[in-house]
């Protein structure tokens, strides 16, 4: 949509996608890219409503790369839409910075907030901070056991030192807050479960088109595709080529300064399937995270009016 902002009009999102991260947000913005009357640009995540007027200094092993703090810069992602197309952003951290983000949406679109979309997918927390863990660590950006990662102590430590806030594994995975914020500052809201996504993938992205207000048709759709494969190597010879392709090494550098992100995505879409193993997540852990998280799953249930026994089991 056409926004007006200190006198200028911008081409900005008419949808956001605000998380929850490792949730599915990959799959919906590769899914949606590919239906034509949808715009979604190459670089999934601007992260531009939670650090507008602010670039980030992280000081941790990932320091969250491709930030955008400029309106300018943003509107620009935009800038090859068509007239017939709407435009969505799908940022995952809007979820977990819901107030920053929420408050600078509002400043920024005006009375035309109301005409946003907003789309949540969660995913059951303690799958969704594993899964978050399991992919620093992929690319040796988490340097600590899993225990000690997701430790409340620590993990305030982290962010105290001013750490990426994708290390806050189990504010990520709190949704009870942000998600009560959004249903209750826009008007055009849709909550949906990963589980969803996972069983009936077809059926969910329908039910997405239709709230976006465009054709429901997905022939032209991918939706056998898995996107943003978490996991470990299978073997030493797939631990091998993981660490020469997507580890920081001077091959890999120089590989990343002369191919294309679009060319770098399709690789790793294509080879991580066939060396990644899924790594379950040990039982004590799981046992300490579940005592964590039930109380706000227990919040989020009445506030979605969705039954989440599954999540505590």
């Amino acid at each position: 949509m056409i926004v007006q902002y200190r006198n200028k009009a911008y081409r900005l999102p008419d949808f956001l996608i605000v998380g929850a991260a490792k949730s599915g947000t990959t799959s919906l913005h590769t899914y949606l890219k590919e239906h034509p009357s949808v715009f979604m640009p190459e670089d999934k995540e601007p992260y531009f409503f939670s650090f507008w007027k602010e670039t980030p200094d992280f000081q941790s092993p990932d320091h969250l790369n491709g930030v955008i703090t400029d309106i300018e810069e943003y509107s620009s992602l935009f800038s090859e839409c068509k007239d017939e197309q709407i435009i969505g952003d799908a940022s995952p951290s809007y979820l977990y910075t819901y107030e920053e983000s929420i408050e600078n949406i509002k400043e920024i679109y005006g009375d035309k907030f109301k005409d946003l979309k907003i789309i949540i997918i969660l995913r059951e927390p303690i799958a969704r901070a594993w899964s978050q863990y399991m992919h620093f660590k992929k690319f040796d950006n988490e340097p600590l056991h899993a225990k000690d990662a997701f430790n409340k102590e620590l993990i305030r430590k982290r962010m105290d030192l001013n750490w990426n806030i994708f290390y806050d594994y189990i504010g990520f995975s709190s949704y009870s807050k942000g998600v009560h914020s959004y249903l209750n500052s826009f008007p055009k809201v849709r909550v949906y479960l990963f589980d969803q996504l996972k069983d009936d993938s077809e059926s969910l992205l329908k039910n997405i088109l239709r709230f976006l207000e465009v054709s429901d048709n997905i022939t032209a759709i991918s939706i056998d595709k898995k996107h943003n494969i978490s996991g470990s190597p299978k073997n030493r010879f797939g631990e091998a080529i993981w660490k020469l392709m997507f580890q920081k090494n001077p091959i890999k550098s120089l590989a990343s300064k002369v191919m294309p992100k679009k060319i770098k995505k399709q690789v790793f879409s294509y080879v991580s399937p066939k060396i990644l193993a899924k790594e379950t997540i040990p039982d004590d852990i799981k046992e300490n995270l579940k005592n964590v998280f039930t109380e706000d799953i227990n919040k989020l249930e009445k506030e979605i009016d969705q039954d989440l026994s599954k999540w505590k089991s």
